[in-house]
């Protein structure tokens, strides 16, 4: 019988999670033939250290696989808890709903036409765009809450002095 060694480089190096449990079935394989053969009396020429090295792959490959298998299932978590989160944000402001409008203006475009650098340009200039509205905005209030505070004290003054004057009629 003939031991096919299969190249154990390739197994930390990056690749598909079914690559790789292809990879541990196939040393699994063979070090289950290794075994039939040993206690067969197995053929002459298969050295221990042959059958510790497959030990070792497939005890590596494992290892690996369940890490992989852990981290997307970490992943899978993230992208729920992701979801979960933004289902949750409150969609009640307008300036909330104009950038969710916007938002989604740019998802389209993105599916059909433009740069993803074009839309974070856009996507940039609208923000600032919104930024300075709102501060500008704030400005505005402010303003106003003066006016408004200057006309009630003025009121408040013109009552007080038609008070006194009705008071002083009489």
């Amino acid at each position: 019988m003939t031991v096919t060694f299969v190249n154990g480089a390739g197994i930390g190096a990056p690749g598909t999670l079914e690559e790789l449990q292809n990879t541990v079935g196939s040393l699994e394989a063979q070090l289950m033939t290794l075994y039939e053969e040993k206690e067969q009396g197995g053929p002459s020429g298969v050295d221990t250290d042959v059958v510790a090295l497959y030990e070792q792959k497939l005890r590596e490959g494992s290892r690996l696989a369940d890490e992989m298998r852990a981290a997307a299932e970490s992943l899978e978590a993230q992208l729920h808890s992701m979801y979960e989160d933004r289902e949750s944000v409150p969609q009640g402001s307008d300036i909330t709903e104009s950038l969710v409008t916007q938002l989604h203006a740019l998802y389209h475009e993105k599916e059909h036409a433009g740069s993803q650098a074009e839309m974070v340009t856009s996507l940039e200039a609208q923000v600032v765009s919104l930024l300075d509205e709102k501060s500008e905005m704030e400005r505005h209030l402010i303003a106003k809450t003066a006016e408004a505070e200057k006309s009630l004290a003025k009121a408040r003054a013109m009552l007080g002095a038609l008070v006194d004057t009705s008071l002083s009629a009489t």
